[in-house]
């Protein structure tokens, strides 16, 4: 039912925010859905008078230095594709005012295509739901919110995150990634997020990523090097939140095991029948902690949580 209404109202536009507050279960659980679908924010407190609550009441409409909300409304963020170009925005540097009222934030850095035709969406997780907007650029593999290259956020905050993965295209037979013909040896992404502003002023903001493209079968130290660890993290955490809500959390935690050891087994240098010969390169030494923390946090664990904790949590 829950579900339903925030398809309802992710699809009006509208924002749900939910305040609990009560030393007994209030349904955040069943809830969870019209935060999650439209960009709301959730707080969960034990009284609607204690100075917690009401400090992070007080947040949620804090103002920049020209006194405008801090928050983003009726939001879109797209994944463009490689032949989708738009002539408005293959300009320059510069930011460009509209006469529709648009402000343009950014450049194209590759006017002749976008992302690049080997990258395909798999799918984006956050506080998000599906434009339902298929794209050459749209892969098959659907990771969280998919088959889609455009997303909605109807309410979002300078701190919203939306976790964006991708397939390559272009498999090797041995597990790696070729690197395509004609690329100068650079990939590209480009992101354009539109949004208006509590203000009613309308932005579009551009933000075009280049990455070199390598083959992981010869040339795994410069993937090591490029590897972001705390990064990975995040993304891996949101992939077990997604799944730990139709799948059992011991599934959820045997799969994080599964990514770990494949990772440790690409990356890691051991000798045989040695454990105690085990190292992983610097770039690497803090993400199985992070994943041992992680297996045992409070989004995981269910154990000792209600419900509703657990949704807040997550």
């Amino acid at each position: 039912h829950y579900e339903g209404l925030a398809n309802r109202a992710a699809q009006n536009l509208h924002v749900v925010d939910i305040f609990s507050c009560s030393l007994d279960q209030t349904g955040l659980h069943e809830l969870r859905y019209l935060t999650n679908y439209t960009g709301g924010h959730m707080i969960m407190g034990d009284s609607f008078a204690s100075s917690l609550f009401q400090q992070t009441y007080r947040r949620v409409f804090n103002k920049d230095a020209s006194g405008s909300f801090l928050m983003g409304l009726a939001g879109q963020m797209e994944v463009k594709d490689w032949v989708a170009s738009t002539p408005e925005l293959m300009i320059g540097s510069e930011v460009i005012e509209r006469v529709d009222h648009f402000t343009y934030l950014g450049s194209l850095i590759n006017p002749c295509g976008v992302t690049s035709k080997e990258l395909k969406v798999s799918g984006c997780i956050g506080p998000c739901f599906s434009a339902n907007v298929k794209m050459p650029n749209t892969g098959e593999q659907e990771v969280g919110i998919g088959r889609t290259s455009v997303w909605r956020l109807n309410g979002f905050t300078p701190s919203t995150t939306l976790a964006i993965y991708f397939e390559v295209a272009t498999p090797t037979s041995g597990g790696g990634v070729q690197i395509p013909p004609g690329s100068n040896g650079r990939g590209y992404v480009q992101f354009v997020t539109q949004y208006q502003r509590a203000n009613g002023q309308r932005k579009l903001r551009v933000t075009t990523v280049c990455r070199n493209w390598i083959d992981s079968t010869t040339q795994l130290p410069h993937m090591i090097c490029g590897f972001d660890q705390e990064a990975a993290t995040v993304l891996i955490a949101r992939m077990a939140m997604f799944k730990a809500e139709t799948t059992d959390s011991v599934d959820v935690l045997r799969w994080l095991d599964r990514q770990l050891i494949k990772l440790c087994h690409k990356f890691g240098d051991y000798r045989k029948d040695d454990p105690t010969s085990f190292r992983l390169p610097g770039e690497f030494s803090f993400y199985p902690q992070f994943m041992f923390h992680m297996r045992r946090s409070q989004f995981l664990q269910v154990f000792n949580n209600s419900p509703d904790e657990t949704a807040y949590y997550r």
